[in-house]
């Protein structure tokens, strides 16, 4: 309660007491918990995922990382520009606010992305030389050995290796890859029911490191090949959710989450 007191322009004074009203709380109950107004709990940050998974870049050369922030409501949201982008050995590669890591020097660093509130995700980024990528198959890719076989295959005499000739324009998720092939019936006069997913090495040598044309493979005998990812059926050690691919817009080996959808061509041990 407070007392005023008023003087009016004839001079007459008065006494006002005035009631004052604190009002302590209001929304109709208790409060301090996560909930809004309809009752529902907050939405929250539960993990971000990096992709592409553990890359392979070649000296000089970038690469942009893209972070996907999981929520508690099963939406996700592109999180690359609001995270903090950290590498552990930035001598290997330094990576920018922005998501971008440019190879400097041979070697592995592990790239960090991390949330407002601390939630965070990491994966690794090898650097190398190109010349050790031409090295992987042991053999030289661009080497004229190959058959076509008039059935859509086409056999390899130096690896003993038959290729399906066209892959069936479909993306895959990895496991979904690995049963495509083992069900294909394809080429011979009654099909071959034995193909499967060729491991990384095995893919590697279909790729042709010495063309400047896109995609890096002989388009004589592989002519409808994407500039895109292929799966192999080789996991990566140590991460049983990651598998091998190639990228054969440059012939780049990466690995990437299996859940991620890529291109197909299956291999069989010609007979």
């Amino acid at each position: 309660m407070q007392k005023i007191l008023l003087l009016t322009k004839r001079g007459c004074l008065f006494l006002l007491t005035v009631m004052m009203l604190t009002i302590v709380s209001c929304g109709g109950g208790a409060g301090g918990d996560n909930n809004d107004d309809s009752g529902e709990p907050d939405i929250t940050l539960e993990s971000i995922e990096i992709t592409p998974a553990i890359p392979s870049i070649a000296l000089g050369t970038n690469q942009q990382f893209t972070a996907i922030g999981i929520y508690s409501d099963n939406t996700d949201q592109n999180l690359t520009d609001s995270v903090t982008w950290g590498s552990s050995n930035t001598a290997v590669a330094a990576i920018s606010t922005k998501g971008i890591a440019q190879g400097s020097t041979e070697g592995t660093t592990t790239i960090t992305a991390t949330s407002l509130d601390g939630t965070s995700e990491t994966t690794e980024l090898i650097v190398i030389r190109l010349t050790e990528i031409n090295e992987l198959p042991d053999i030289n890719p661009q080497h004229d050995t190959y058959s076509d076989n008039s059935d859509q295959t086409v056999s390899d005499i130096i690896t003993g290796l038959r290729w399906q000739k066209n892959d069936d324009n479909t993306q895959r998720i990895w496991a979904d890859a690995i049963t495509y092939c083992d069900t294909l019936e394809l080429g011979g006069y009654t099909d071959y029911t034995d193909w499967r997913l060729p491991t990384k090495k095995e893919l590697i040598t279909i790729v042709d490191y010495g063309t400047t044309s896109r995609p890096v493979i002989n388009q004589g005998f592989f002519p409808n090949t994407k500039i895109l990812d292929y799966w192999s059926s080789t996991t990566y050690a140590g991460k049983p959710k990651t598998a091998w691919g190639v990228y054969f817009g440059s012939g780049m080996v990466d690995g990437d989450s299996k859940l991620k959808e890529k291109y197909v061509r299956c291999v069989r041990v010609d007979s």
